[in-house]
Formats: C-alpha cells, structure tokens, sequence
C-alpha cells in the first residue's frame, strides 16, 4: 500500500488552507478509502456560510474524482475566501462606525503580519543571503586587522623537567 491516509492528507489540506487565511474549509470524500464499504467522510474547520448570494462571493469549491484500484473515490474542497475573520464584510453584518474603525487597524495589522510570516517562510534564500553578507562582513572585519598589524600573540611557556602537574 503506497501513499498517505487520507484523514492524514485531509488534515494536512485544511492546515494549509486556514494558513493560507481562508476563513473556514471543507473537505468531502466519499468512495471506499478504508474497507469494503463505500462511506464519505466531512471534516470541517473554520467558518463558512451555506446559504444566500453571498455564497457566490465568499465562497469556491472544486470536485474531483481519483480512479482507484478498488473503484472511484470522490473528493470535494469547499472554502471560504479570506477575509475579516469576524464576517464585517458579510452582506448581513451590521457594524457600529467606531467598531469599523477598530476592526479596519486590526485588519491591517493582521495583514503585516501575514506577509511578514509569508515572506519570512517564502524568503529563506533572503535570510542565507543576509547571514552570508553578515559573515562577509565580519571576517572582512578580521582580515583588515591581521592586515594592520595587529597579530595574536602566544605566549610560550617553558617547562623545567619537575614541573609536571601530571599528579593533579
């Protein structure tokens, strides 16, 4: 048997989904993944809505179908767009003028500080480069004072017979 479990694999997806900023996400399979018996399988995170227009805006789904040895297995990826986590930008949300403002400066601070994660996560060649010329940096700092002069000195010691502390 090769490949992942699929709870493992559905796991994983809703993970990267919410990740990713949706607000919520849906994974169906159906079809025999464990067994005989043909079943299908929901799992659900996060907050998506079911009914109205706003269901055409807010929300994308795709279905697609694996060809399996022991027959079909159907998937379907439902999510909910990104956006404000407390709905504000639902048709049916109604919010006061001063709460609005309060939301729009923690909207934009949530939004630093995703794509500071997404460019910190995207950006790892970034931070070798940057280390490399930090390093760059400081041995130049060295070699320009071993250029000036400004050798180690070692000290040599020299030992009688007798003085071995060897005893110790």
């Amino acid at each position: 048997a090769s490949g992942i479990a699929p709870r493992r694999a559905i796991y994983a997806v809703l993970r990267s989904s919410i990740r990713a900023g949706a607000r919520g996400a849906e994974v169906r399979i159906s079809g025999k993944t464990r067994g005989a018996r043909a079943k299908t399988m929901k799992f659900r995170t996060g907050f998506i809505i079911r009914s109205g227009n706003a269901v055409q805006q807010f929300v994308k789904s795709a279905i697609s179908s694996v060809n399996l040895k022991q027959g079909v297995v159907g998937v379907r990826v439902t999510f909910m767009m990104p956006g404000p986590k407390d709905g504000s930008d639902l048709p049916d949300r109604i919010l006061m003028h001063e709460d609005r403002e309060k939301q729009r400066i923690n909207y934009e601070k949530r939004q630093k500080r995703m794509n500071r994660d997404r460019d910190r996560d995207n950006g790892m060649d970034k931070s070798v480069d940057n280390l490399n010329k930090v390093m760059d940096e400081k041995f130049k700092d060295d070699n320009e004072d071993l250029n000036k002069g400004q050798d180690i000195k070692v000290e040599e010691v020299e030992m009688k017979e007798g003085d071995n502390n060897d005893n110790e």
